[in-house]
């Protein structure tokens, strides 16, 4: 076990499988306590299962981040149960049919768009409502767009499902 995570809490939305789940047994792995978001309650107590499994601290909190209320009951939980969120790996997406957009429903492109891109959105911005919040080390999903001077926040918003 590592601990560049030492002290941090850390939240995974998505983190119920895939690479979500594996980030999250990473980040406990890594010495942080890890808060696991999802919509699928028994895969997300598997995670925490696995996350117990190799040391770690977590909490499941059943959440859809297509649901702002959800979102903030998300953070305020989070910060109810460790006091603090350091970082945060917004993983949650979903793949619909993959066919055109052309042939796609309103429905299923609002449901897409909802969850893939304003869910990300929905969570930077209530986990930043939160005093709790440790600004200089937060770290959002990978990409080149969050490079910065170390010190500064690191915020990219990226999806890939």
């Amino acid at each position: 076990m590592t601990t560049e995570l030492d002290g941090k809490v850390g939240l995974v939305t998505g983190g119920t499988s895939g690479i979500g789940r594996d980030a999250a047994v990473l980040f406990a792995k890594a010495g942080a306590k890890v808060v696991v978001a999802g919509r699928r309650e028994v895969k997300g107590k598997e995670t925490i299962d696995l996350i117990r499994a190799v040391g770690g601290e977590g909490l499941f909190v059943k959440t859809d981040v297509s649901q702002a209320a959800e979102v903030q009951v998300l953070v305020q939980k989070t910060v109810e149960k460790f006091g603090r969120l350091d970082v945060a790996f917004n993983n949650a997406g979903i793949e619909r049919s993959w066919i055109s957009i052309a042939e796609q429903s309103e429905e299923d492109w609002d449901r897409t768009i909802n969850i893939n891109l304003k869910g990300v959105w929905r969570a930077k911005f209530s986990r930043c409502s939160s005093r709790a919040v440790a600004e200089p080390s937060s770290t959002w999903r990978p990409s080149q767009a969050g490079l910065a001077p170390l010190g500064q926040p690191r915020i990219a918003l990226a999806s890939t499902a």
